[in-house]
């Protein structure tokens, strides 16, 4: 009953709509009201350890664990932030972690970023930085393979699990064999490893949102 029910909310596009779409990007007060607090608190908790490389592990003692974002938390709703941060990282732009924080919550925060942060403003914020981005809707899926493949680097959201209706976004690369390495996708891991994106979809029951490619 719960799948069929979220089946039916996810493919009506409606609640996307209501809390990640463009004109719920426009609603982010709340997280503005607390933007300007958290730069100044995230800041004071990366002065003794910023991150070195790749964000990982969101959740589970990670770097990004005590930091804010709009009226949640990192570990609780990071993970847009995080994709956009490993994505300018992969890309040589290694950006200021609080700064980007608050930017999502001045141009993308969800709710207040209880529900983590528009992938519209993912694929904004990484084209602002000076990356050239593409977005591909779930009218694509089929096709997102190739589309990554030829990127070699992209930013997947999509619903996660059969009942959920919480979104879930990742930076996903290539390995060295080829394989799709989806980043953040478990708390206890760097990455996770998959054959395709297809394989993804079936093996952990997720539904994709869009894919943003990013060279």
């Amino acid at each position: 009953m719960k799948e069929r029910f979220a089946a039916r909310v996810r493919a009506s596009g409606k609640v996307y709509e209501l809390l990640y779409g463009r004109k719920a990007m426009g609603r982010i007060w709340l997280a503005r009201l607390f933007s300007r607090g958290n730069l100044r608190r995230n800041e004071k908790r990366l002065e003794e350890a910023a991150p070195s490389g790749l964000l990982t592990r969101q959740g589970a003692g990670a770097l990004t664990d005590r930091l804010r974002f709009g009226i949640s938390s990192m570990k609780r709703s990071g993970c847009e932030v995080m994709a956009a941060y490993n994505v300018l990282s992969a890309r040589g732009r290694r950006p200021d972690l609080p700064s980007l924080i608050s930017e999502f919550e001045r141009k993308g925060a969800s709710l207040g970023g209880f529900f983590g942060a528009s992938p519209y403003a993912v694929a904004d914020i990484l084209r602002e930085k000076g990356l050239s981005v593409r977005w591909h809707g779930r009218g694509e899926a089929a096709d997102f393979d190739a589309l990554l493949r030829a990127s070699r680097l992209g930013v997947l959201s999509f619903w996660w699990g059969g009942k959920s209706l919480v979104i879930h976004t990742v930076m996903l690369d290539l390995g060295l064999k080829g394989e799709i390495r989806a980043w953040n996708f478990a708390s206890d891991a760097p990455y996770t490893v998959f054959s395709t994106i297809e394989d993804m979809i079936k093996r952990r029951d997720i539904v994709p949102i869009c894919l943003i490619t990013a060279e």
